[in-house]
């Protein structure tokens, strides 16, 4: 095993303590939405989730690490001996930790399978964020416009106008449809952050305009009733369900996974549909 950017946090009760956790504080949301810590690891079978800290001790202690309220949802084994892997929820985002068997040390970023190339914690979080089948019927109905054979396997696809990592996504996309491997329904996730991203959205709704003018920045001044409660309806819906980033996609076991996925890893997360273990 090999771990490259390891970085441990203790829990300290002296004044130099507190002071790192005040400057963990400001870099921890950076650190996790960035992935910028990678954990390589091979073959390493997964524990039971026995001598893992209690749920409770460990929400107090990423408390005090964050500043901020969370909720930790699970707390169980993972690939690396030893370690325990911590899924919690903070500002509606699911998040993944990782922690020693006291809860004393954590660190944040993803674990990686070097044999295959697997990331673990992306696995982790699928499972933690899946939709239920009442979800996914919800999903159907909020589709913007779709591509690909209707009898191809089904993906749905979280994009906004302006997101320049949703359009490589859409590439891929629209390759795999042509060879009739998968049949996509886009869902509309305007950012705040993009000016006129809503207002894009809408309109496309309105005028039942496809992917090829929405690639093009299509907008138009319509901005009708249907479009408004589609756009609005979809956006409150993923945010519930803690998706508020592009591209995110949504597969039809209810499995989630935000972030840009290239052809040979969204053909890995296809294929393991239907299977127990679901993984990729």
């Amino acid at each position: 095993m090999k771990t490259l950017g390891l970085k441990s946090l203790e829990n300290q009760k002296t004044t130099d303590g507190e002071r790192r956790r005040s400057r963990f504080h400001v870099r921890i949301e950076a650190f996790s939405a960035a992935a910028i810590f990678f954990f390589v690891i091979a073959g390493c079978p997964i524990p039971a989730s026995a001598g893992c800290p209690s749920q409770a001790q460990v929400e107090k202690m990423l408390e005090r690490l964050t500043q901020n309220k969370v909720e930790v949802i699970a707390v169980q084994g993972s690939a690396l001996p030893g370690i325990c892997e911590v899924a919690f929820r903070q500002r509606s985002r699911v998040q993944m930790a990782y922690t020693d068997a006291d809860g004393r040390h954590f660190f944040f970023g993803n674990l990686i399978e070097e044999e295959t190339g697997r990331n673990l914690t992306d696995e982790s979080l699928a499972a933690i964020n899946r939709l239920t089948a009442q979800e996914m019927e919800e999903l159907s109905a909020l589709t913007a416009f779709s591509i690909g054979s209707d009898s191809a396997q089904a993906l749905y696809y979280v994009t906004d106008p302006q997101c320049p990592y949703c359009k490589k996504g859409e590439d891929d996309l629209k390759n795999m449809a042509e060879q009739g491997k998968v049949h996509v329904r886009f869902l509309l996730l305007p950012l705040e952050s993009h000016r006129g991203a809503k207002e894009q959205c809408i309109s496309v709704v309105c005028d039942k305009k496809g992917l090829e003018d929405f690639e093009k920045g299509y907008r138009s001044e319509n901005q009708c009733e249907d479009g408004r409660n589609l756009v609005g309806s979809t956006v409150d819906f993923l945010k519930k369900k803690g998706i508020s980033a592009t591209p995110t996609y949504i597969f039809s076991d209810g499995r989630v996974h935000i972030g840009l996925l290239r052809s040979a890893d969204l053909e890995r997360w296809l294929k393991s549909e239907g299977k127990a273990d679901n993984k990729p």
